[in-house]
């Protein structure tokens, strides 16, 4: 009977430490810096260098989704066809504006956080 008593306490213990594990170590493995392409096309994605240390409305909206999962943000101040290819290629994480268009292989949200009309 004791051996019994003894297993739910265990059980107990090893779900109470898998649980604090899983809680800590997503944040710990991915607290890392996210290389982000930025460009002229304000007021969208600015060139912080160029606008007061300013990246845009949705480089303040990146840089906040971002640090709430623990990660930090560089913004890399690049022309929009480069910075593409940069990402393309491993060198950049992401960028904040393009069109699906000219980066079907990229992965966007499923709703936008802004729109510009062309034409």
């Amino acid at each position: 009977m004791r051996a019994q008593a003894k297993q739910p306490q265990t059980s107990l213990s090893f779900g109470l430490i898998l649980t604090c594990l899983m809680v800590i170590l997503p944040t710990y493995a991915f607290s890392d810096t996210l290389r982000i392409a930025t460009d002229e096309w304000c007021p969208y994605d600015c060139i912080p260098s160029q606008n007061q240390g300013k990246v845009g409305y949705l480089g303040d909206l990146m840089e906040e989704a971002l640090k709430a999962r623990g990660h930090e943000v560089e913004f890399v101040e690049v022309s929009y066809y480069r910075g593409l290819q940069l990402i393309r290629e491993g060198k950049l994480d992401g960028t904040m504006a393009c069109f699906r268009e000219e980066a079907p292989d990229f992965v966007f949200p499923d709703f936008p956080l802004g729109m510009c009309i062309r034409g």
